[in-house]
């Protein structure tokens, strides 16, 4: 086959797809603040670019703490790009390092606290678009 050929047979149409590309600027324009720190929404229902899930990246403030909470509908799940966090997972306690991945099943009561004195960096996805956000 050659190359001509190969690429003709990988075409998609990404607009049929409904396939969207964010810039950073748009990214950067969703983030929300908390005295914890910030949340920045790559996608959900809301903003109208997923249908099935919940994305973002949590930037939390050196040992600042998000309050306790739970999503009734979804699982979330939290990736450790930078610092060391405590979750609080019902009556369990877990630290999370560098490249850990935890998963917080529907329904359980969570908080997380950054052990750091420096700014703790993940990023979060849930198993919906419209997240429900219980505080506790």
């Amino acid at each position: 086959m050659s190359n001509e050929d190969h690429e003709q047979s990988h075409n998609i149409d990404l607009h049929a797809m409904n396939v969207l590309l964010h810039a950073r600027d748009d990214i950067d324009a969703r983030q929300v603040a908390y005295d914890w720190g910030t949340m920045y929404w790559f996608g959900h229902r809301d903003l109208g670019n997923t249908t099935g899930l919940t994305m973002g990246r949590m930037v939390m403030k050196p040992r600042a703490s998000n309050g306790a909470h739970h999503h009734p509908n979804c699982e979330e799940v939290l990736y450790l790009l930078k610092g060391r966090v405590e979750h609080r997972l019902g009556d369990a306690v877990i630290v999370q390092e560098v490249g850990d991945f935890v998963t917080v099943p529907p329904g359980v009561s969570h908080q997380s606290t950054n052990l750091t004195d420096d700014e703790a960096d993940l990023i979060i996805a849930f198993s919906s678009a419209a997240r429900a956000f219980v505080p506790e």
